[in-house]
């Protein structure tokens, strides 16, 4: 009954608010900040994920990886190998973080992007992010105003941190439009119930500008529909399975 009165996403985006006010409530916004910024200037100055695709025809990120799952990935010598190829981009998808994510993304090549996928919508989030190593997220353009879009992406741009905004709507992409954000992904999700609906990319893709990088979020796409989505223009899909 609960979910036939509320859309799934938004249920997600609200519980991801309280998680993070819990959090808030033990490290301050301001401390976050600090924190962030202190690692910020220890840092080199980080390629962007416009570096990555600019010269490819597109990218395919072929799935999310849990944070569960993320230290498997540091199980074998191989497995550290295909990490520190500087060409990857790797999407986790975790809230809360794992304990074990610090002691494993040191090793990370220098030049790789993790990207942090979750429900996210807030400053205190971004700073999070910096801390926990990644170099971008997601973040839901669902009920944000353009002066809180353009916030984001300003604290974004003063961490050298990828935004990448995800829209479900023209209204969602207008307001992300009067913004300067530089990453949008149409999502082909549904947000009542999560169902796939690819319609979304060809309805919206026509709608963004000529210049603008068509990144699409997605599910389990089949071949064709990834070829179809290359050829009308997406250079990135963010493909779950």
């Amino acid at each position: 009954m609960f979910f036939q009165k509320k859309n799934l996403l938004s249920f997600f985006l609200e519980q991801q608010k309280k998680l993070t006010l819990l959090n808030s409530n033990y490290f301050s916004l301001s401390d976050k900040r600090q924190l962030a910024e202190n690692i910020f200037l220890r840092n080199k100055t980080k390629y962007n994920l416009n570096h990555k695709i600019e010269n490819k025809k597109y990218t395919l990120i072929p799935n999310y990886i849990h944070d569960k799952d993320f230290c498997s990935l540091f199980d074998t010598e191989v497995n550290i190998i295909d990490f520190n190829n500087k060409d990857d981009i790797f999407c986790l998808f975790t809230s809360p973080l794992h304990e074990e994510w610090l002691e494993k993304i040191s090793i990370k090549h220098e030049d790789s992007l993790v990207l942090r996928s979750g429900f996210f919508t807030q400053e205190y989030e971004i700073y999070d992010s910096i801390i926990h190593g990644f170099d971008g997220m997601f973040i839901y353009c669902y009920n944000l105003d353009k002066y809180q879009i353009q916030y984001l992406t300003e604290i974004g741009r003063e961490f050298h941190f990828s935004i990448i905004f995800i829209i479900h709507n023209k209204k969602e992409l207008q307001t992300v439009l009067d913004t300067d954000a530089p990453y949008i992904a149409i999502s082909g999700y549904n947000p009542h119930n999560f169902s796939h609906d690819s319609s979304i990319f060809f309805q919206l893709a026509n709608l963004l500008p000529k210049t603008t990088n068509l990144m699409a979020w997605a599910g389990l796409l089949e071949n064709s529909k990834k070829t179809l989505l290359n050829n009308i223009g997406f250079k990135v899909i963010f493909e779950a399975r």
